[in-house]
């Protein structure tokens, strides 16, 4: 059952997801655990620990592994699914800013345009 059928996360969700969630990061990089280690200043035990889901992270750690990851801290504590669909509607805003932008930009040009002529 996925996380969002149920409704609520209860804290081992939470942690699970972040355990999963850190690993996939790491292995998409093509980072050992020690390599993730050195970035973030944290122990190698410490960093299996959180893979495992045995260790949960204070705030500083999980900004630490997120910018070592490339990543927003909540990525990093919110199910794949719901991370994909916040970055699609990211890249759709950005585009209706961008467009907005061209069609203001487009309709004061065609307004100048037909003024001179007036």
């Amino acid at each position: 059952m996925k996380y969002a059928d149920r409704g609520t996360l209860s804290m081992d969700d939470i942690q699970n997801l972040l355990a999963r969630n850190i690993k996939e990061a790491r292995t998409k990089l093509g980072y050992s655990q020690l390599k993730l280690a050195e970035i973030t200043d944290l122990s190698p035990v410490h960093v299996n620990d959180l893979e495992q889901g045995r260790k949960w992270v204070s705030a500083k750690t999980l900004d630490r592994l997120a910018r070592a990851l490339a990543m927003e801290p909540y990525q990093l504590l919110i199910d794949k699914e719901v991370s994909d669909k916040l970055e699609k509607f990211d890249l759709l805003t950005e585009l209706l800013k961008d467009l907005k932008g061209k069609i203001n930009r487009n309709l004061e040009e065609t307004i100048k345009h037909y003024i001179s002529k007036v």
